[in-house]
This record gives C-alpha cells, structure tokens and sequence, in this order.
C-alpha cells in the first residue's frame, strides 16, 4: 500500500478571483496491492476411508495448475484427479492461491476562505477509482462442476463509489 497527498500548483498566490476559484486545489490518492488468499483443493467425500468428515480429503495433484487455463477458469481443474480408493491425496494443504487485489481511491479537495474566519471545504472522493473487481476464492471442491471457477467478489470489497461534500467551518 502506498499514497500520496499532492497540492496542485496552478494559480497558487494569485489574490483574484481566478486564484480563488482555481488556486489551492489538493489531490489525495491511496493505492493498495494484495497477493491472493491461500486455499486447499478438497475432493468432497470421503476417499480416504478414515470415516472422518471429508472436508479435509484432498484430490491427487497431477500437474501445474496454472498452466493451461482455459477461458472462464482461475486454474486447471484438469491438473487433479480424485485418489485411489482409500488414499491420501498428493494435493498440499493452502497449495493454492487465490486472486489478489489492486484497488485505487483518489479525492479532490479545495478550502475556499469565507471570510477571516470562515471557510467552506469541497472534497469530492473516487473509491475503487477504476472499478477493478476483487475475485473471491475460486470453488475449491473436485466434485462440484465450477471446480476452479470463481463465483463471487471478495467480502468486504465495492466497485466504484463516488462522494461530494462540502463542510462549512466558522
């Protein structure tokens, strides 16, 4: 994550109306990358025969899942295969990892004195300023169909989303 605040020069000191319209502006911006979350390819039953619950069997590992993507995939769901009967499968625990985030807010911001002792502040703020989607997790279980699809955003994350605001101070 990194961000910066940024005073634009233009029209800076002019005393006319000019400098006091377009004088003074401030640009903000926050830019934030984030690496995936890390997941476990599971099978979906029991294929080690322990009789323990399945949520922790894993299918066998075949090959590089990110290679050979086909289109609409987030890996290869060709690259496991499900174990020998009553097995452990080759497939390590967060083996995977899932998409990551790149996301950009920016604000414009000017103070427009009112007076000596008043001033009125605009600020107009762009969150998720490119309207990049955040992926969630792909679907992590061999037996459903969408096997390394993913269906839905990250939790906690919004497309774009744009605010005005003027506060008066005195």
């Amino acid at each position: 994550m990194t961000s910066f605040l940024y005073e634009l020069p233009w029209f800076k000191g002019r005393r006319d109306a000019v400098g006091q319209i377009l004088g003074g502006w401030q640009t903000n911006g926050i830019f934030t990358v984030q690496s995936g979350v890390p997941f476990t390819p599971l099978l979906g039953f029991d294929s080690n025969c322990d009789g323990v619950d399945s949520s922790s069997d894993r299918p066998d590992i075949l090959a590089d899942p990110f290679s050979g993507v086909a289109s609409g995939f987030f890996f290869n769901p060709t690259a496991f295969a499900p174990t020998v009967a009553c097995a452990d499968g080759t497939a390590g625990r967060n083996s995977l990892t899932g998409p990551g985030i790149a996301n950009f807010d920016w604000s414009l911001n000017k103070k427009f004195q009112l007076g000596e002792r008043a001033n009125l502040e605009f600020r107009s703020e762009f969150f998720n300023l490119f309207n990049t989607p955040s992926l969630g997790t792909p679907v992590n279980v061999f037996t459903n169909p969408n096997f390394g699809r993913v269906q839905n955003l990250r939790p906690g994350t919004n497309s774009r989303q744009i605010q005005f605001g003027l506060r008066l101070s005195f």
